[in-house]
C-alpha cells in the first residue's frame, strides 16, 4: 500500500488542502472583529439592558466558531454528516428573549458562514450595510418614543371625577402639547379608571409631572406607560 500521497489525500478529505495557515488566521480574526462590531451594536441599541452579557459574548465568538466548522468542513460530505452528527448532541435551554435578540444572532451566524466558506467580500459588505440599518433603525424608533404618545391611567373616585377633570385639565394646558380621553371605564364600585393618551412638552419634566399627580388626594392611584409607536 503506497502511504507516499496519505498526508496529501487527507487533507483533500478534510477540504483543507487549499488553505494556508495565514488564510485561516485571516478569517478566524476579521470573523472576531466582525463579530465584535455586531456585538457592540447590539449592546448600544439594547435600550432596556435586558440581555445577558453571555448574549454578547456569544454573538462575539459565533462567527469565528461557525468559521472554524466550515473550514474544517471543507468540500467532504463525509466530514460535513460528522459535524452534523457532533452538533446534534448540543441542546439549546436558554430561551430568546425577543426578536431583536434572534436577529443579531441569525446575523453573526450568516457572517460566520461567509467568513467560514471563504466569501469575506460578502461578510465585509453585508456588516457595513446592515449594520448601519440597524442604526437608523434604532434612531428611527428612538425619535418616535422621544416624540409619541404616552398613556397615563388615573384612578378616581366616581363622585371626585369632575372636580379632578377640571384640576387635570389645568396642568395638562400647561405642561402637554396635546391630551385626549381614551376610555373610562368603572373598575369597582369605589374607582373609575380614566385613560389618557397625552404628548408631552418637555419629556425631561414627565417624572415631575407624576409627582404633581401623585400629591394630589383624588388620585387613588395611577400608571404611567410608554410611548405609543405607530
Amino acid at each position: 500500500m503506497d502511504f507516499n500521497n496519505f498526508t496529501d489525500l487527507n487533507s483533500h478529505a478534510l477540504g483543507l488542502y487549499n488553505l494556508e495557515s495565514s488564510e485561516i488566521f485571516f478569517r478566524l480574526f476579521f470573523s472576531l472583529l466582525l463579530g465584535s462590531i455586531i456585538s457592540y451594536v447590539f449592546v448600544r441599541t439594547d435600550r432596556l439592558m435586558e440581555n445577558s452579557p453571555n448574549t454578547y459574548m456569544a454573538i462575539i465568538f459565533c462567527p469565528a466558531i461557525i468559521s472554524t466548522a466550515l473550514m474544517a468542513l471543507g468540500n467532504s460530505i463525509a466530514t460535513a454528516f460528522g459535524l452534523f452528527a457532533a452538533l446534534s448532541i448540543i441542546r439549546f435551554r436558554t430561551p430568546v428573549k425577543s426578536i431583536k435578540e434572534m436577529l443579531y444572532i441569525f446575523f453573526s451566524i450568516s457572517i460566520g458562514i461567509c467568513m467560514g466558506v471563504g466569501s469575506t467580500k460578502v461578510a465585509f459588505i453585508s456588516v457595513a450595510i446592515i449594520v448601519l440599518a440597524l442604526i437608523l433603525d434604532h434612531l428611527l424608533v428612538k425619535s418616535k418614543k422621544l416624540n409619541g404618545l404616552y398613556t397615563l391611567r388615573i384612578f378616581v373616585e366616581p363622585e371626585t371625577y369632575d372636580s379632578l377633570a377640571e384640576e387635570l385639565s389645568t396642568l395638562f394646558d400647561k405642561e402637554f402639547k396635546s391630551y385626549n380621553v381614551l376610555e373610562v371605564r368603572s373598575t369597582t364600585s369605589n374607582s373609575v379608571e380614566v385613560i389618557y393618551s397625552i404628548k408631552p412638552k418637555d419629556v425631561q419634566k414627565i417624572p415631575s409631572i407624576i409627582g404633581l399627580l401623585n400629591k394630589n388626594n383624588k388620585i387613588q392611584d395611577l400608571i404611567f406607560q410608554t410611548p405609543i409607536l405607530g
